[in-house]
């Protein structure tokens, strides 16, 4: 089991280490940001608790970053209470690097990152001197905003034994600090306070270490080998790859989004969906970066303009019928996938974002927007909140609205 979970982070490891992160432009430089950010991270929480970091790595979709991970590696015996502060604790060190790097922000799924998007593992080890026993303690794993506690079964498997939000988790730690007297900034030298010392059971000894490190080997050397490769396509990654007729559409969009950017002054990024939205998930999707403030009545005009040229443009183009046509093909025996590729492109397949960001990568503050989305045939509008600068909904319109909007604009 253990060795099989090195191997897949090693695994994953090498794949982040090759994903890619930015247009046209030479990749590894975005990618190197990444890696710096995660590394970072990943140092901080081994320099101030008792633990080894057994992976890193992340998830990219059109060079936007989705998901990141950190897998730790914990020789202590521990409580439910215990692992809870932990994992809040280190939760909050891997935010504030993700949110902190102005480099890595604007290519941020969402900012600031939410704890939905990152994911920690931490396997509790133990000597072979004790047999692990049924109800032992593993670990804990946190996944899409979920912290499940691991214990052995009484089958010598895994199985979770208590559930709760990252929210509910994050409650219940904050509770206990000021119980205790602590304030909320005090969770990281609380969490280093709970941790118990090493017990006999729980040090290795010389010998095991040596053994550890012997069975490692391998996997770790199948990982500077595959990180030290050449890429294949030289210094530069492909912006689109993939099937002919994916990569047809992305460029037959990309060439379009290239254009609506020079006529209204914003940069064009790619073809990607760069939200968390996963219902409905936009196929058809720009992204735009924009340093010009806008108020909302001027945004509206824009976004109003925008959907109904790009609409036109995604529901007449042959090269987005041609890849339609191909994943329907492909999804013919699916009957979930083929409610998203309908014979004809829908409204609920197209979007666009446009995210406005001043010179500082610091979001406008209101009168401005933030950010724009158009997303299941709706716009959305949002301003930045002035402390934390998430996003806040101040108003959204159907595409019916919009028209109707630009229409008594032109009279």
């Amino acid at each position: 089991m253990k060795v099989k979970k090195l191997l897949w982070s090693i695994i994953l490891l090498s794949c982040w280490n090759n994903i890619l992160l930015f247009g046209e432009v030479d990749y590894r430089d975005k990618e190197k940001i990444c890696n710096q950010v995660m590394a970072e991270a990943a140092k901080e929480i081994q320099e101030k608790f008792p633990v080894s970091c057994g992976g890193v790595g992340g998830a990219g979709l059109g060079g936007v970053t989705r998901e990141t991970f950190l897998s730790f590696q914990l020789i202590r015996t521990m409580t439910i209470e215990q692992l809870r502060v932990l994992a809040v604790a280190w939760m909050d060190i891997f935010s504030k690097h993700l949110n902190g790097s102005k480099e890595l922000r604007p290519f941020l799924v969402e900012y600031p990152f939410p704890p939905s998007c990152i994911t920690f593992d931490c396997y509790i080890y133990k000597t072979e001197r004790r047999e692990r026993k049924p109800g032992d303690l593993m670990g804990f794993d946190i996944r899409q905003g979920i912290v499940r506690y691991e214990a052995r079964s009484a089958e010598n498997r895994l199985e979770f034994i208590q559930t709760e939000t990252y929210e509910k988790a994050k409650q219940i730690v904050l509770k206990e600090l000021q119980e205790k007297g602590y304030t909320p900034h005090d969770l990281i030298s609380y969490a280093q306070s709970i941790i118990p010392p090493p017990s006999t059971i729980d040090q290795l000894s010389t010998w095991e270490k040596a053994k550890e490190n012997i069975k490692n080997a391998p996997f770790l050397l199948l990982h500077w080998v595959f990180s030290h490769l050449p890429h294949p396509k030289g210094k530069q990654y492909p912006k689109y790859f993939g099937g002919d007729e994916f990569v047809g559409m992305c460029w037959t969009l990309d060439e379009y989004g290239t254009q609506v950017a020079k006529k209204e002054g914003m940069q064009f990024y790619r073809v990607s969906n760069v939200t968390q939205s996963t219902d409905p998930n936009p196929v058809y999707f720009l992204a735009f970066f924009d340093s010009h403030s806008k108020t909302l009545p001027e945004g509206r005009i824009l976004a109003s303009s925008l959907a109904q040229d790009l609409w036109k443009m995604v529901s007449t183009s042959p090269e987005v019928q041609s890849y339609q046509d191909d994943k329907r093909e492909f999804y013919a025996n699916n009957p979930y996938q083929k409610k998203i590729f309908t014979e004809k492109v829908n409204m609920n397949q197209v979007g666009f974002k446009i995210a406005y960001w001043d010179k500082n990568v610091e979001r406008p503050q209101a009168p401005y927007l933030a950010e724009i989305r158009f997303i299941g045939g709706v716009l959305h509008y949002y301003e930045a909140d002035p402390k934390t600068q998430a996003l806040r909904l101040i108003f959204q319109e159907s595409y019916d609205q919009a028209m109707a909007f630009l229409q008594a604009q032109k009279n």
